[in-house]
Order: C-alpha cells, then structure tokens, then sequence
C-alpha cells in the first residue's frame, strides 16, 4: 500500500509538470490525503483510491476518494505534541481551503483541497494538467493512465 503513496506523488507530479508553480504543494497535499486514505479508511487489499486533479488558472483541485470509515471521520488532531496524525492540519496550511463529502454509508467519501497556484506557463494549457486515476491499495500497484 504504501508504493500507492509513492505511485500517486509521482502521478501528480507527471500531470501537473515540474514547471507547474504549485507542484510542490499539491504533490504534498496528495501524499498527505493518500496516505490517510489508506490508513484511516476501511479500505482493503485491492480496495481502489481515486485521485482526481483539476486545474484552472487559479487553482489545483486535488481530491482523493476512499472507501470510508464507519468508525470516524478525517479531523485534525489537537495534541501539539504527537509525533504523528498532521497530514490534515500541512494540507490545511498549504491549501486556500479543505473538506470531506461523505457520500453515504457503504459509499465512501472524497477529501479534498484546493491550492493557489500562479498563472499557468504559457507553453501549457490547464487542460493537460487535469486527470484522474483509481490507486489501487495493494502492495506495488500502479495507476493507470490518465484520462481526462
């Protein structure tokens, strides 16, 4: 599961391009939300994660949709001294907004945020930055291409 994490960065990074001026900051934000996905859902071996990425002149739109939990619900943690649990409060900080659609019970749920980013460079168009993928939660899986 955790090559899913790694499979998802590297896919964000290829759609958005290394000259996206956000890249950084989404790629975190979909390592962050990816890996809660697969830790706090009641996601399974071969259980499927999608990540959908759009973009317009102003933003990145990252959300990241899991199988859900019937147990809890993505929150940030209070305890300022925990050495782990922060991935919400860093997508917090580096996105102009965050939230969680729970789309019903056996449904799952999206968490997403959304990031600023500067204007696009000219060589590209925000269409060639939009994709979706299904991460796939067993050891060593890849995503598929994108489409979109």
């Amino acid at each position: 599961m955790r090559e899913s994490v790694s499979h998802a960065r590297s896919e964000v990074r290829r759609w958005l391009g290394d000259d996206h001026p956000a890249v950084d900051d989404v790629v975190l934000a979909a390592s962050e939300l990816m890996t809660n996905a697969i830790r706090h859902s009641d996601a399974r071996p071969y259980d499927l994660i999608g990540v959908t990425l759009s973009v317009t002149e102003e933003m990145v739109y990252l959300e990241v949709r899991d199988p859900g939990s019937a147990f809890s619900g993505p929150h940030i943690r209070q305890e300022p001294a925990a050495e782990d649990g922060r991935g919400l409060l860093i997508v917090r900080e580096i996105s102009q907004d965050w939230g969680v659609r729970e789309h019903g019970r056996g449904l799952g749920r999206t968490v997403w945020c959304a990031i600023r980013s500067a204007l696009p460079l000219p060589n590209r168009s925000p269409d060639e930055w939009t994709g979706t993928a299904l991460a796939d939660c067993s050891a060593g899986a890849d995503l598929p291409e994108v489409s979109g």
